[in-house]
């Protein structure tokens, strides 16, 4: 039996959709129930998709959300020094922290500097981190349990 191989996702952050088996960063209007993809990409990644978006110089679609498999926001975590932090930001050497505890106090003394109300930003090197995951929340489970068990009484 072959050796298993894992594959890792890169920091990702903010709304994704996935369509056709594939993730994209996306944008997500709830009231309209659309996803909306814009990518940067050399060639149209799926011509059954993307439309050529000349003024922006993007491949862009709009996706009813009846059509995608998921629309989901993805929050990275991480703990440092056992505290726990979103991670804004990351590269291989380091890593932007937004402090997401509520002891101010300890943020202050290690580093994170204030830049607005409850707000403690801090750049450390990603080797200092663990426990680094996603928590992904799902955009379209409201419409799934509408459409599985009705609307409430």
């Amino acid at each position: 039996m072959g050796e298993a191989v894992m594959a890792y996702q890169p920091h990702r952050h903010g709304v994704h959709a996935t369509i056709n088996g594939r993730t994209y960063p996306a944008r997500y209007n709830s009231g309209k129930r659309v996803a909306f993809i814009s990518l940067a990409a050399p060639e149209n990644p799926d011509p059954g998709l993307f439309t050529w978006q000349e003024t922006h110089e993007l491949w862009v679609a709009q996706v009813p959300a009846g059509e995608c498999d998921r629309v989901f926001r993805i929050s990275p975590y991480a703990r440092f020094f056992g505290h726990r932090c979103y991670v804004d930001g990351l590269t291989g050497e380091s890593a932007e922290l937004i402090y997401a505890g509520t002891d101010q106090d300890w943020a202050q003394r290690n580093g994170f500097e204030q830049h607005d109300r409850g707000t403690f930003r801090r750049t450390v090197p990603s080797t200092e981190l663990y426990d680094y995951h996603e928590e992904q929340w799902d955009l379209l489970f409201d419409d799934w349990r509408v459409q599985t068990f009705g609307e409430a009484p």
